[in-house]
């Protein structure tokens, strides 16, 4: 008898949080870093709070995603980023 496994795919969302409250210039900041690492396809916005912005990165390569995210990671005034789970995403 075969077994399945139940499969969920990966987030396409990725939670930046910020030192200080984000402005637009931090959004234009990142996206321009992303842009200048040649990751095209994704895009920048405000999330929930204050201090937190979201970079999407729907249809990203499995393989280019842990590259994005140390990219994001290792950005002026990022404290910490992480790909968004479950409830997490719903912002």
């Amino acid at each position: 008898m075969p077994r399945f496994r139940s499969y969920s795919p990966s987030s396409d969302k990725i939670i930046v949080q910020l030192a200080v409250p984000e402005t637009v210039a931090d959004e234009l900041r990142l996206s321009d870093s992303l842009q200048e690492a040649e990751f095209t396809g994704v895009s920048v916005s405000a999330w929930t709070g204050a201090r937190q912005l979201a970079v999407e990165a729907a249809g990203l390569p499995e393989r280019q995603r842990p590259r994005l995210l140390r990219l994001v990671r290792a950005q002026p005034g990022v404290v910490t980023a992480y790909w968004c789970e479950g409830t997490q995403c719903n912002g």
